[in-house]
């Protein structure tokens, strides 16, 4: 259940349909998925960025991440009413990873060397059935 905003297929399954669909795509075993944002600063940077825009329209799910993108629905009628930040996500789809007894494994990439080690800690103290596999800073400065 997507709602078209745009170029762009953007869930509108709340939290917790995101979560399970995701969880699916994990149980399936098959080649991935992946996830990413939608948010006002995201669609303005895709704009000017086709690699970036590519990125946002390949997503398996692309999650209402931003207030914005709520106002915008509503304004056009669309029905989706729930923002789903992409930490909610994180944190509902390790504690869905926890409540059936299958850690999942994690890599970072983006970020700063200090958010990355920061997010390591606190799943390393808060987050003990999931793993890290590895944290790698990316930066598209150069690309």
């Amino acid at each position: 259940m997507v709602i078209k905003l745009g170029k762009y297929s953007i869930s509108n399954r709340g939290l917790a349909g995101d979560v399970e669909l995701a969880w699916q795509f994990i149980k399936s075993g098959g080649a991935g998925a992946y996830m990413a944002c939608a948010n006002p600063h995201s669609l303005v940077v895709a704009s000017k960025d086709a690699l970036f825009e590519s990125a946002l329209k390949k997503a398996d799910i692309l999650l209402p991440d931003g207030t914005g993108i709520i106002i915008a629905a509503k304004i056009l009628g669309l029905p989706c009413t729930e923002k789903v930040a992409g930490t909610d996500f994180f944190l509902g789809l390790s504690g869905k990873g926890n409540e059936e007894g299958r850690g999942l494994k994690y890599f970072f990439l983006g970020s700063s060397e200090k958010t990355l080690g920061l997010v390591a800690e606190r799943m390393n103290r808060e987050d003990s059935g999931n793993e890290i596999l590895n944290l790698r800073r990316f930066s598209w400065a150069g690309c």
